[in-house]
């Protein structure tokens, strides 16, 4: 229960979110999410053109939650860096 104070506190602070905003792993985070979405979409658009939505290419799924998995890995290790300092 203080814990969720704590965080909705720190959520309605509006310094607290402009500098987590600028900070790097953030515009980094943000920028990958944004690069999925786009990628994610563009995989399906040409599975739906080329008539294979069924037959989704689950390599590609699979290399793409990986790349996630790997990139979030990176993220957390550079917040706790950060933490460090």
């Amino acid at each position: 229960m203080v814990l969720r104070f704590i965080l909705r506190y720190l959520a309605n602070n509006e310094q607290v979110v402009n500098r987590l905003a600028e900070s790097y792993p953030i515009r980094r985070a943000a920028r990958f999410v944004v690069y999925l979405f786009n990628r994610s979409k563009s995989i399906v658009e040409s599975e739906i053109a080329s008539g294979k939505l069924n037959d989704v290419n689950l390599s590609n799924m699979r290399n793409l939650a990986a790349r996630l998995e790997n990139h979030l890995k990176q993220i957390k290790e550079d917040l706790e860096k950060q933490a460090k300092k």
